[in-house]
């Protein structure tokens, strides 16, 4: 399973070629080579509605890379890979068809050749909304990992804890591998530092990794940097700029120099959770030696 650990990955919103420069997937794998990013997550998904459908009919007669379906994602992928770059997809859940959304968005997760299944879940109008019906996320979610168990899902909400609890995180966090919050400190008037730290609280909250996404709105290059110093220092693994289209050279650059903290190795030259994983393992073959043992006493008894 692949996940966020060392990424430091493009958000793509739409493709206008009338607003930004980057109009293709060729495009943005040209920006992320040239600044160092390590790949992109692209939106796929309005609810039900491809965002090809939604682009061509907000801006007729654009030109642009805007996906129609997960045979274009899949594309678009190979052109990521063959780049040496991640490829990830985005979708909105907006909760009006559960069954609809959850068989796209699932169809794109299990595609071999998508990274990543980004869920950008948030209680606001336009999005999946403020306290839905109890139930309404973990059925969407049932949905999707009925096609694509193996996927690795990523919850992406605004962290705020007033804002977290009107989606219900109980619901969505224990289908989802990661947490990407968007600690937008420029829109939320707090600070670089604030909302870093308050990535920790999310991460304690859903009980997931936080791969923070950092936006440009509100900040500065060298806001931009300091954030990057201090994701290393809080020990973050990776992280997420929105968006493609509205950034700068200099913010990118500023982004891209941040270092995804790598966890020490253990002298097996494993990790803590890949040593928890393998402990785990051990665990349950010992349950079931020891049940199989039970079961021949029981039958040495009996006769």
């Amino acid at each position: 399973m692949s996940t966020f650990d060392g990424q430091k990955l493009l958000q793509v919103w739409q493709w206008d070629s009338a607003t930004q420069s980057e109009a293709t997937i060729d495009d943005v794998v040209r920006l992320c080579l040239r600044f160092g990013a390590t790949g992109m997550l692209v939106k796929a998904l309005d609810g039900d509605a491809w965002m090809y459908a939604i682009e061509h009919r907000d801006h007729p007669g654009q030109e642009g890379d805007a996906l129609s379906s997960v045979d274009d994602a899949r594309r678009q992928a190979e052109a990521c890979h063959a780049a040496g770059l991640y490829y990830g997809v985005w979708v909105n859940p907006l909760g009006r068809d559960v069954e609809a959304e959850a068989r796209l968005a699932g169809e794109l997760a299990r595609a071999p050749e998508i990274d990543a299944l980004v869920l950008d879940v948030e209680p606001y109008q336009g999005h999946w909304g403020a306290w839905r019906p109890e139930g309404l996320a973990r059925e969407y979610l049932e949905r999707v990992r009925a096609l694509a168990p193996d996927a690795y899902l990523v919850l992406q909400p605004d962290p705020r804890p007033e804002r977290l609890a009107e989606i219900r995180p109980e619901e969505w966090a224990p289908s989802c591998n990661a947490v990407s919050g968007q600690h937008y400190w420029g829109a939320f008037g707090t600070g670089v530092h604030a909302e870093l730290v308050r990535g920790g609280e999310l991460e304690r909250v859903v009980g997931l990794t936080n791969y923070p996404t950092l936006s440009v709105g509100g900040a500065t290059p060298e806001q931009m940097r300091e954030a990057g110093e201090l994701l290393h220092t809080l020990e973050y693994r990776g992280a997420v700029l929105w968006r493609v289209g509205a950034v700068d050279a200099r913010m990118l650059e500023a982004f891209c120099s941040f270092r995804p903290y790598v966890p020490p190795a253990s002298a097996s030259g494993l990790t803590r959770e890949e040593l928890a994983a393998r402990a785990l393992e051990i665990a349950a073959w010992i349950r079931k030696d020891a049940e199989e043992l039970e079961r021949i006493v029981r039958e040495i008894s009996a006769t």
